[in-house]
């Protein structure tokens, strides 16, 4: 590799001609992250026609299969055209590659972060709704099984009819023996019916006709 002061040409570094074509070389910031991220500073060089990739390897302290790898379509072997080698930066040392993924400005985070707020927001308030709509749903349940509860619990007499001949063999025939009162409206006479000790009222016809007609009274 032929040098001056980071450049390269055929030409004396003290003696320059004015007329001529002169190489110069230059530092070239460009990688490549699938090669390796441990180099991000690349010298752009010309071949020479006596150079090889081995001496050029060599002269930079690189090995050639690196050197290759950044330059896959260049012919070595030709002497002719540019290359680019890593290179160190004026403190001695490989600049990584530095990748140039844009970020996200402070109004898009603080956007998504308000968007985000939002839908959590949301959601909770939804999952209050439904847990109150259930707690209101089991609680109105809950108030139908007690009232519900309540109602079997209460025993409804029902009255219980017998016939006329069961309540004359109860009474013996309505017999004086078992009288044991007698009201406006009839005769009350002891008897056991059905395992029971009842009290029995046989009615009169005409009182039966004038409670009739006092009922009808007052309910008109």
């Amino acid at each position: 590799m032929k040098k001056i002061s980071g450049s390269a040409t055929a030409y004396d570094p003290d003696r320059l001609p004015d007329t001529g074509n002169v190489n110069v070389t230059g530092n070239c910031s460009c990688g490549n992250r699938k090669i390796s991220k441990d180099y991000g500073l690349f010298l752009t060089y010309p071949l020479w026609p006596e150079e090889t990739l081995d001496s050029i390897s060599s002269a930079a302290n690189l090995s050639s299969d690196l050197i290759r790898s950044y330059n896959p379509d260049t012919t070595f072997s030709q002497g002719s055209g540019l290359i680019y080698i890593p290179w160190r930066d004026e403190n001695g040392n490989y600049p990584p590659f530095k990748t140039s993924e844009p970020g996200l400005s402070g109004g898009t985070i603080g956007g998504i972060t308000i968007g985000i707020v939002a839908v959590l927001l949301f959601l909770a308030g939804c999952l209050y709704i439904g847990v109150c709509r259930k707690k209101s749903a089991e609680m109105l349940q809950n108030d139908k099984q007690a009232q519900l509860t309540h109602v079997q619990g209460i025993n409804i007499d029902i009255s219980v009819e017998f016939s006329y001949e069961e309540l004359s063999t109860a009474t013996q025939d309505f017999s004086l023996a078992n009288k044991i009162g007698q009201g406006g409206f009839g005769v009350v006479y002891y008897a056991e019916l059905r395992g029971e000790k009842v009290a029995i009222k046989k009615m009169d016809m005409q009182a039966s006709r004038q409670f009739l007609t006092e009922l009808k009274r007052w309910l008109i």
